[in-house]
């Protein structure tokens, strides 16, 4: 053994100093993301637009009998009730700054690297190896999105809980003991409570029983089928209290998700292969349109090379590998046809980082090797280098949207919500240049309508301003911030009874609308109809808001 594998040997594997080193490492690359804002892609609508709700403990039990963002104008897509549980603990510390929120996620992070560590040395590799991996996947570039945007969380706590999960799956067949088996259950209900993917760990789960049981003893028939009517049980009860939760949930039908599969499996594949092998053509929002899939095909071909050259035949491990890749790539695949978000790569990342331990752990590669050693640090370095770069594209709303639009000019959504950082900002003129851009590339652009009116409203341009509302409207007439954003504006120009018109319809769609409570009480007291006004007093005191003057 080389003086260089003597060292890491003695100071960076032994006992529980690989976790110490990786929770370091780790940590050095994400600092800078402790101190980012919100970017405004959904962090905006689930923190600081619901921080009232966020603030009050008493919600979580709530948490898992509503959709995601809880959107009058929106289908319900979305049963995370473990993310908004999340973030109403963050809530209780940090309130609205941003601090926390990015703190738990670069915590996530950290405690998953150690889980990769434990989850390739249970899967039989070597420290040294598996140490490497961890460090590979703590510091690459295409965990950004899910580190450094706090809406990102979706797919870090996801990996959390399923990387624990297989891990006391694995505990498991190795002790047999039932117990094991007991926290593996729990920890798969937790992780589809946390996002719908998770019903891959039941595929996975049955790959690894077949991979492990020859080095076993014979697993009792009633821990078998425990198993399995535990994963149907935790499915049963997750399909119900869902159905429950979400009033009008978005749904695809069986034909439509298979074309949708069928459809998006090889370029998204290809894409996501080439964003973790060579992550070189990174992006903060991208549609199937504007993605380049090249990087994935040399990827491809570089690893069907390697594994034939080096004569890799461990067949078991790469099915597990694929599949896992694959298996948590696929429930992304029904709505990838718009938007290609890389929070989304982080589960699946772990399928491909097997691949690289079996090219790795081939007999002709001596890990022990100085050439070896320093060729795995130079890769880091690269990658670290890449990473600390991509990352600054997240530390605010306006870098953000600026990137997004420079990565997808022809995306509406880019332009629309760079437009919105433009108006915060008070740029009106810039604004409305990239909502008008926004309505060029869709027409039907959802909230562009809206946001222009706002511009002209704030410019004092009336008429065109009520236009471009009522345009939004008849567009989309669930929409609620458009009916308060009308009645606003006709109560700034003193048209109250239309004003009343508009809030009412606010919190008919609505009931949790602060603001268009705040608005009828005012527009009522002020048309003398003292007593009615008192009824939204009251009622939004028992909305926790008691600020009306």
């Amino acid at each position: 053994m080389n003086p260089t594998s003597k060292w890491i040997e003695r100071n960076v594997l032994k006992g529980y100093r690989p976790f110490v080193w990786i929770v370091i490492v780790g940590f050095l690359v994400w600092l800078q993301t402790l101190f980012f804002e919100f970017i405004y892609l959904d962090d905006n609508a689930l923190i600081l637009e619901n921080i009232a709700y966020l603030k009050d403990l008493s919600n979580i039990p709530k948490a898992f009998s509503q959709d995601f963002f809880n959107l009058s104008y929106s289908i319900d897509a979305y049963y995370r009730p473990l993310i908004l549980s999340a973030f109403i603990l963050d809530a209780q510390i940090g309130g609205d700054a941003p601090f926390m929120y990015h703190l738990s996620n670069v915590v996530i992070h950290l405690i998953n690297a150690c889980l990769v560590f434990i989850l390739f040395t249970k899967l039989g590799y070597k420290r040294i190896l598996s140490f490497f991996i961890a460090v590979l996947f703590v510091v690459h570039p295409v965990m950004t999105q899910a580190v450094a945007w706090v809406a990102g969380r979706n797919d870090s706590l996801l990996a959390l809980f399923t990387l624990s999960s297989i891990i006391m799956l694995l505990h498991y067949f190795k002790k047999n003991k039932a117990y094991f088996l007991i926290l593996h259950i729990i920890l798969f209900s937790l992780a589809l409570f946390t996002k719908e993917s998770a019903i891959g760990i039941i595929v996975i789960g049955i790959l690894v029983y077949f991979l492990k049981q020859k080095r076993n003893v014979a697993f009792p028939m009633e821990h078998r089928v425990g198993m399995v009517i535990g994963w149907v049980i935790i499915t049963i009860i997750w399909v119900i209290m869902r159905n429950d939760a979400l009033i009008d949930p978005l749904e695809v039908s069986f034909s439509t998700g298979f074309r949708l599969i069928i459809q998006n499996i090889i370029p998204i594949s290809f894409l996501y292969l080439g964003k973790i092998v060579l992550p070189f053509d990174l992006s903060v929002l991208e549609t199937t349109e504007d993605s380049n899939i090249l990087w994935g095909i040399l990827s491809m071909i570089t690893i069907v090379i390697a594994l034939f050259l080096l004569r890799i035949r461990k067949y078991r491990m790469l099915i597990l590998a694929f599949s896992w890749f694959f298996v948590f790539t696929i429930p992304s695949l029904l709505i990838t046809n718009y938007l290609v978000l890389e929070n989304r790569i982080y589960l699946p990342f772990i399928g491909i980082l097997i691949i690289v331990a079996e090219i790795l752990s081939a007999r002709k590669v001596i890990l022990t090797k100085s050439v070896f050693i320093w060729s795995g640090v130079s890769v880091l370095v690269v990658l670290i280098s890449i990473t600390l770069s991509y990352t600054t594209k997240f530390e605010d709303r306006l870098v953000y949207w600026q990137t997004a639009v420079s990565d997808s000019p022809n995306l509406p959504l880019a332009h629309r919500n760079l437009g919105a950082m433009h108006f915060l900002d008070g740029r009106l003129s810039e604004a409305e240049a990239e909502f008008i851009k926004a309505l060029d590339l869709n027409p039907n652009e959802q909230m562009a309508h809206n946001n222009l009116g706002l511009v002209y409203m704030h410019a004092g341009y009336f008429k065109e301003s009520e236009i471009e509302y009522k345009k939004e409207l008849e567009l989309y007439p669930n929409y609620d911030p458009g009916y308060y954003n009308l009645g606003l504006l006709y109560y700034n120009h003193k048209k109250y009874k239309k004003a009343e018109q508009m809030w009412k319809k606010t919190i008919e769609l609505n009931p949790n609308y602060i603001q268009a409570y705040v608005g009828l009480v005012l527009v009522l007291e002020e048309s003398g109809q003292g007593e009615e006004a008192q009824k939204y007093r009251d009622t939004l005191t028992h909305l926790g808001y008691s600020r009306v003057k």
